[in-house]
């Protein structure tokens, strides 16, 4: 089972490859597209058999198996199970979090110890005081698990958002790789303004049918 990428995510993952250097062959970026279009947006399951992503490409079943070992080899997805004759699965891998991992990792190795400022050095029950009268009053802070579940809830929004504008687009004749033409940070825009309730649900997924076709849509 594979981690579920959201419409950023995978707008994101897609182009990183297309702009990597050395790049990768047509062969693997059209596979690798029509693994990212058939992740499962509830289970996060990517389950494609060859035959499917031979169709859905327009090459052959051994191309499509050479395309699956040099995404392999480039550290694109994971294979977790190969089986002939059935499904193989596939985990695609989260490229922005390995970078921001590896930029953290090296991060660390080089950071320079920090010093206190010069001055009085309190307490940190006296700063936590200080800060709370500061913002007026002694309400209570936003604790992680908050957060966490706002997080969670924004999440859940956004895939909502990605099924509806899917479903406006279907009814267009258009497909996912419509939607993914849309830039990400415009897309994500229009994902705040709808997690945020400035948009409707409806008005939402139309506003991402405009940014593809125009302001006539």
């Amino acid at each position: 089972m594979s981690q579920f990428f959201s419409f950023v995510e995978k707008h994101d993952c897609f182009n990183h490859w297309v702009k990597s250097r050395p790049s990768l062959k047509a062969s693997e970026l059209k596979v690798l597209f029509r693994l990212l279009a058939h992740q499962n947006p509830q289970t996060g399951r990517c389950d494609p058999s060859i035959a499917r992503l031979s169709e859905d490409t327009g090459v052959c079943r051994r191309t499509v198996r050479k395309a699956i070992k040099g995404l392999e080899e480039r550290e694109a997805i994971r294979v977790l199970l190969r089986s002939r004759g059935r499904r193989n699965k596939y985990r695609i891998v989260d490229v922005a979090r390995k970078l921001s991992s590896n930029a953290r990792a090296n991060g660390s190795k080089t950071k320079e110890p920090g010093f206190p400022k010069e001055g009085v050095m309190r307490s940190p029950k006296k700063e936590k005081k200080k800060e709370r009268k500061e913002i007026g009053g002694f309400q209570r802070p936003h604790s992680p698990i908050n957060k966490a579940n706002e997080s969670e809830q924004a999440h859940v929004k956004q895939k909502r958002l990605e099924t509806c504008a899917l479903a406006v687009f279907e009814e267009r004749g258009m497909t996912l790789s419509d939607l993914v033409s849309i830039p990400s940070k415009e897309f994500q825009l229009v994902s705040e303004a709808f997690v945020s309730g400035e948009m409707t649900l409806e008005h939402a997924a139309l506003k991402l049918l405009e940014l593809t076709l125009g302001p006539k849509a």
